[in-house]
């Protein structure tokens, strides 16, 4: 039976290939060196079969043709002549140098063409121009160097274009004219210099424009007014060092534009004013210094800006005034050091900023009252940041997350998160904490994360109430125990008790620690070189002795009367120890009769020894 069925199905499989090739001439020819497959339309595979040359004996109904990863050095005339079914032809990394013209003619549903990672190093008008059906050509990671006029001219079905990695110098005017079509074009790591004025001339269905990883230092006023439909621009990695005012005119469909790490130290005034639909704007790593009144003016629909990695060191009252739609806010490693409250009031939308890696001293408590909205703050990594002593940090009824890691804290003041009754996560990680007080947490209702790990807790006496609390809390905490002894590196919050062994925790110092507030506090203009920037101290800290003092004013009552019953007992234990020292050295005089020579490790003194003693 098994082999009656083999046999019908051989019979079957030889009757449609019959039946095929008699239906479709030409179906059943097959490169010797490649892998025919399917019968109505066929996938031709010659995926890295060592070809020296392109196959010429394709069947006629082929629709796709995988060639990649071999090693022909050009494409020949009418290569794939009379293949009009061919929908894809693939044909990355095989060494072609040159695509003779003709190649692709007579090929009207051609779409798909790859060739990437070849060593093309022209484009010339008749290598695609008979592709009418074209809607995707890859020409990634060639050493193409220059695009000749009219290259595309004929090209109208096209949609995408990766032209990366290349070796393009100069865009000429008119390069890209014909591309009527094309919503995607990729010109990043190439070497082009300067966007000249009619180098996107034609390309009015463009949406996505990618120019990373160039050597763009100069943009010509109107050089994307042609370009009506972008809604993307990607500058990357470039030399530009100042945005004019006439740099984007024309681009009042623009949602998302992006110029990281270039040298840009200058924005003119309404720089932005004809990118009116813009949603995201991106300035990480440049050389800014300033936010001039109206630099983002227009900007009405922006919802993310990204500043950070400037040298920005104050904030401008009016910079954000269009802002009013601004969701994030990315201001993280500049300078700024103060914050007062007209710098973020226009930014009624805003949820998250971020702040973290600048040279902040003093908060104004008052900063953040206009912005209802908000909800996370990062104010992690400012070293020189100053803790108000008898009043909150901020003053918001919003924010929810606070973090201030890195910022060289040794103490927190028990009224610093008073007026943030949000507040539901604090991170506070790699700072100087020895000790915290459940008072600085107390008024946080709605607090669920607590993270103080890699700071150098003592888990002695003096953090009784913190560690009662964290046991009680419902909370999640992280935190290690620093000592001291057999306490280090153990988890505070898992501890059975505490070390109150000796003196631990009952200490008294006569230190204090100094108001000081932020409300007062001005800019001062000293500060804006960066060499004083760079010398700045980091603010004076409590020393642990006045640390100490202000967290023993928040034991409890019982926790106070242990702590002087221990003392008494201690005292009570020296002075016992001092009389049995005198009463022992009279004892040893009289015996011995003063006999200071006396070795009581000698052999001859064990023998003098009596063993009962009289007085």
């Amino acid at each position: 039976m098994a082999s009656c069925f083999l046999g019908t199905c051989c019979l079957v499989v030889f009757v449609a290939r019959l039946a095929t090739a008699w239906l479709i001439p030409g179906a059943v020819l097959c490169p010797e060196e490649c892998q025919c497959k399917g019968f109505t339309f066929q996938f031709v595979d010659c995926v890295k079969t060592s070809l020296q040359m392109v196959p010429t004996n394709f069947p006629e109904n082929v629709y796709m043709i995988e060639m990649s990863h071999n090693n022909f050095s050009k494409i020949p005339e009418k290569s794939f002549s009379g293949l009009k079914r061919l929908f894809r032809l693939e044909m990355h990394n095989c060494n072609i140098r040159y695509i003779e013209s003709g190649s692709f003619n007579n090929l009207p549903n051609l779409a798909y063409v790859y060739l990437s990672n070849n060593k093309l190093t022209a484009i010339t008008p008749k290598m695609f121009n008979s592709l009418e059906s074209l809607t995707w050509l890859d020409l990634e990671k060639n050493n193409i160097g220059e695009i000749q006029k009219g290259s595309f001219s004929n090209l109208s079905s096209l949609n995408w274009l990766d032209l990366d990695s290349n070796q393009i110098v100069n865009l000429e005017d008119n390069t890209f004219l014909g591309l009527t079509n094309l919503t995607r074009m990729f010109l990043s790591y190439n070497k082009i210099e300067e966007i000249k004025n009619n180098t996107f001339l034609g390309l009015t269905s463009l949406m996505t424009l990618t120019l990373t990883k160039n050597r763009i230092n100069r943009i010509e006023a109107g050089s994307f007014e042609s370009l009506a439909s972008l809604t993307t621009l990607i500058m990357d990695y470039n030399m530009m060092r100042k945005i004019d005012k006439d740099t984007f005119f024309g681009l009042g469909r623009l949602e998302s534009l992006s110029m990281d790490n270039n040298n840009i130290g200058f924005i003119q005034r309404d720089a932005f004013v004809y990118t009116v639909n813009l949603t995201s704007l991106s300035l990480i790593n440049n050389t800014i210094k300033e936010l001039e009144t109206d630099t983002f003016r227009g900007l009405k629909k922006l919802q993310h800006l990204m500043l950070s990695s400037n040298q920005i060191t104050q904030l401008d009252e009016h910079c954000f005034e269009d802002l009013g739609n601004l969701v994030f806010l990315d201001l993280s490693r500049n300078r700024i050091h103060t914050l007062v409250p007209d710098n973020f009031k226009y930014l009624v939308s805003l949820v998250t900023l971020s702040l973290a890696g600048n040279h902040l001293r003093c908060i104004h408590p008052e900063s953040f009252l206009d912005n209802k909205r908000l909800i996370t703050v990062s104010l992690d990594s400012n070293g020189y940041l100053n803790l108000p002593t008898n009043e909150s940090l901020l003053i918001s009824s919003s924010i929810e997350n606070l973090y201030l890691s890195s910022c060289h804290i040794s103490y927190l003041p028990p009224k610093i998160f008073e007026q943030l009754p949000s507040l539901e996560s604090v991170l506070l990680h790699r700072n100087n904490l020895q000790y915290f007080s459940k008072a600085s947490f107390s008024p946080l209702k709605r607090l669920t994360h607590l993270d103080l790990y890699d700071n150098p807790l003592l888990c002695d006496c003096a953090l009784q109430d913190a560690w009662s609390w964290v046991n009680s809390a419902n909370i999640t905490f992280s935190g290690r125990c620093a000592g001291p002894g057999a306490l280090a590196d153990r988890p505070l919050y898992r501890l059975e008790s505490l070390d109150c062994s000796g003196t631990a925790g009952s200490r008294r110092t006569t230190g204090r620690v100094e108001d000081f507030s932020c409300r007062s506090y001005r800019y001062d203009s000293s500060l804006s070189d960066p060499e004083d920037l760079a010398g700045m101290a980091a603010p004076a800290q409590p020393d642990p002795a006045t640390m100490k003092q202000q967290f023993r004013a928040y034991q409890s009552p019982h926790e106070a009367t242990a702590s002087a019953v221990v003392s008494v007992l201690v005292v009570q234990c020296v002075l016992f120890a001092a009389v049995l020292l005198v009463l022992g050295f009279v004892y040893y005089k009289r015996r011995h009769r003063g006999n200071l020579s006396y070795d009581p490790y000698s052999q001859a003194s064990v023998d003098n020894v009596p063993l009962c003693a009289t007085a």
